[in-house]
């Protein structure tokens, strides 16, 4: 038990740490670029009081807490994450996705919206740069869903589920089929 709430506590301070360094991150970003209007959407189970005390406050930044992010995504020219999903359906949606996690130093495992975005920036400036390139472009390829590296990311991503939770859908009968639906 002790090992287990040292562990938590651990990983708590380490969560804080990247948090923070993500938060420095934007807001040089959005200092760095005060004519582009950028909407920031939190971690739906994120505290957004934390955003709004700490993002600085700017006219260029709009901080949306609730409702769909789609729409919010298909009208943008590119999608900053740091390995959220919804760098993935950005890609899905042929928007550019911009990882930004190298620049914060955040060293979790790498996700799967990290692994197909369009940009993977190491630096502030190289930031600036994957923005005005996604500003530039009209037609982006992006990684299609029929593309061989794509599925190759899915299957893997499906390898790392709990296989309990599929032992127990077929011991009940349910038969949940162990594909994801973006690769059908």
């Amino acid at each position: 038990r002790k090992e287990m709430l040292e562990f938590d506590s651990i990983f708590y301070e380490k969560s804080k740490l990247m948090r923070d360094g993500f938060c420095r991150a934007i807001n040089e970003f959005v200092r760095t670029n005060p004519r582009i209007n950028f909407i920031f959407r939190p971690h739906p189970v994120a505290d957004p009081l934390y955003w709004h005390q700490n993002l600085a406050p700017s006219r260029n930044l709009t901080i949306l807490c609730r409702d769909n992010p789609v729409p919010w995504i298909k009208a943008a020219k590119a999608v900053v994450h740091a390995g959220c999903t919804l760098g993935l359906e950005a890609e899905l949606a042929g928007v550019p996705s911009i990882d930004i996690t190298s620049i914060y130093g955040d060293n979790r495992k790498e996700s799967v919206s990290s692994s197909v975005s369009t940009y993977k920036p190491r630096s502030i400036s190289e930031l600036n740069s994957c923005l005005k390139s996604s500003l530039k472009q009209k037609n982006i390829s992006h990684l299609s869903l029929t593309s061989t590296r794509f599925k190759d990311i899915l299957l893997e991503n499906i390898e790392t589920l709990n296989n309990h939770i599929f032992d127990w859908f077929d011991s009940e009968a349910i038969g949940f089929p162990k594909i994801s639906n973006l690769s059908v």
